[in-house]
């Protein structure tokens, strides 16, 4: 019979009949340790009593506590707390970086821009700020006069277009002023043979000299294309220490209804009267008269000539020698 039964029965103090014998193991001790008594129960003086305190460790070679209960607590509390430290701190760290950078990034660009303006940014579009002035780009203000692909054409340069910065490399970089310039619009309509010119597919070496020619200024010339104020090409000197004479070639199959002529100083503020010429070439010759020019484009377009034996070469007299010339 249990322990638990035999303390009943000697609590209760009854005496059986035919059941004594069965506990007669009652009167002797109870318990031996607080391990043998019930949870809230320690051992005392061989009986288990009631006690607030908390219950003993087991002795030595009693039965220890489950493994897993012991083990499954300590586990889960300590990977609890690190991973909760770990990821705080490393959010933190990563915000506080990354805002930084983006607000000082910022304002620098914004002092920068406005400084740098010295109009104030009131220009209106399709204006530029020079020298705390608002001009438009140089070729919102391209005349309309037209020149010939052969001709001679006199005039002056004057300071009707108003005040431009420097807009072309050839000019004085140095120059603080306003350059003055005529425009002209290049007429491709008299070269006939640049039908034939652009349907070859080897083309021979054709274009358009333009020259400009002064005693009162330093003559810069250049062939620009209106349509996106792009330069083609620019000269300064037609020589080394030629100062009264700049001359360009423009190739022939970049001519076209937007092709303008400018013609300016080297320095700023430079006027005066000039003259310019436009002859059309072949093989880097210039030729004498248009038709002569339309004549032999045409052959060497279509008839297999080249610059090898070009029909409108000059000879060692310097006279033209060919079937057209």
């Amino acid at each position: 019979m249990d322990r638990a039964r035999c303390r009943l029965v000697v609590a209760v103090v009854v005496v059986a009949l035919a059941g004594a014998g069965a506990c007669a193991n009652a009167v002797e001790p109870e318990c031996a340790v607080s391990a043998d008594c019930a949870a809230g129960f320690v051992c005392v003086a061989g009986a288990c009593e009631a006690s607030d305190r908390p219950t003993l460790p087991p002795d030595e070679g009693e039965d220890p506590p489950l493994p897993g209960e012991g083990e499954g607590e300590g586990e889960g509390e300590g990977e609890g707390e690190g991973e909760g430290e770990g990821e705080g701190e490393g959010e933190g760290e990563g915000e506080g970086e990354g805002e930084g950078e983006g607000e000082g990034e910022g304002e620098g660009e914004g002092e920068g821009e406005g400084e740098g303006d010295a109009c104030g940014g009131t220009c209106p579009s399709g204006e530029v700020c020079i020298d705390g002035a608002c001009v438009r780009e140089v070729c919102d203000v391209f005349g309309v006069a037209t020149v010939g692909a052969f001709a001679d054409v006199t005039g002056s340069l004057d300071a009707v277009d108003g005040s431009f910065p420097q807009f072309l490399t050839a000019q004085d970089d140095a120059a603080t002023g306003a350059f003055r310039f005529d425009a002209l619009r290049i007429s491709t309509s008299e070269l006939t043979a640049l039908a034939a010119l652009r349907a070859d597919p080897t083309p021979v070496e054709a274009a358009l000299s333009l020259e400009l020619r002064s005693t009162a200024f330093d003559p810069v010339v250049a062939a620009i294309d209106e349509s996106v104020c792009a330069v083609l090409v620019e000269n300064d000197d037609a020589a080394p220490g030629d100062f009264e004479r700049a001359r360009v070639s423009i190739p022939a199959l970049d001519l076209d209804t937007t092709t303008r002529a400018v013609l300016t100083s080297f320095g700023s503020g430079e006027g005066g009267s000039y003259t310019a010429t436009t002859r059309p070439t072949l093989c880097g010759q210039d030729v004498e008269t248009l038709a002569t020019w339309n004549q032999c484009t045409r052959a060497m377009a279509t008839r297999g000539f080249d610059c090898t034996n070009n029909p409108c070469a000059r000879d060692d007299a310097g006279q033209l020698t060919g079937q057209f010339c």
